[in-house]
């Protein structure tokens, strides 16, 4: 109840390429180059703006927090059969083997000389807001990455919905499509 959830329904991926435009200058001039590959499709969500904004801008300040240029940050989306997945990855200093497990709890901060003043809540934080919209997060590696942040939103069980905004002319009446993609792989268009 710390983090109480006003849902809206928005397109996630717009939502992302907003945050990282409001990132991109600030690692531009840490010299850390970021990459974004964001679905150009719409793909609606129910979810929080102002806690969800809270959760990407953890992980984005984690990333300028922790590393030295030159890094490289990717941030990408993409859709799988069983959820909407979204990855920030960095080739950074990384977080040690026997870090991994505790990131996700309170107050952990890990190795001190990578910790610049921060609470050790951030990723804990993060976490719960996700739990909270039925999502989840969690540390992976790479080959080409050091710290990669997945974090998943299901997709209903039935039916996987890809929701995609267009206008039809000449009236421009805004319709919303679902693609429903059933267990047995038929899909069909409900709008």
């Amino acid at each position: 109840n710390d983090y109480p959830l006003q849902l809206e329904r928005r397109d996630m991926n717009d939502f992302l390429r907003e945050v990282c435009a409001n990132y991109y200058t600030i690692f531009e001039k840490q010299g850390f180059v970021m990459e974004i590959q964001i679905a150009e499709e719409a793909f609606y969500l129910d979810f929080d703006g102002l806690n969800m904004r809270r959760v990407y801008a953890n992980l984005l300040e984690n990333i300028l927090s922790h590393n030295t240029a030159p890094i490289q940050v990717q941030i990408c989306t993409q859709l799988l059969p069983a959820c909407y997945q979204v990855q920030i990855k960095d080739n950074g200093v990384g977080i040690a083997a026997e870090e991994q497990d505790k990131i996700f709890e309170p107050f952990y901060q890990g190795d001190i000389s990578r910790t610049k003043q921060h609470s050790g809540l951030g990723l804990f934080v993060a976490k719960q807001i996700l739990e909270k919209h039925g999502a989840s997060i969690a540390l992976e590696c790479e080959p080409a990455y050091r710290t990669v942040f997945t974090i998943r939103f299901p997709l209903s069980k039935n039916c996987r919905t890809l929701h995609s905004a267009y206008s039809r002319t000449p009236s421009h009446i805004a319709y919303t499509c679902h693609l429903c993609i059933y267990e047995e792989f038929q899909a069909r268009w409900c709008c």
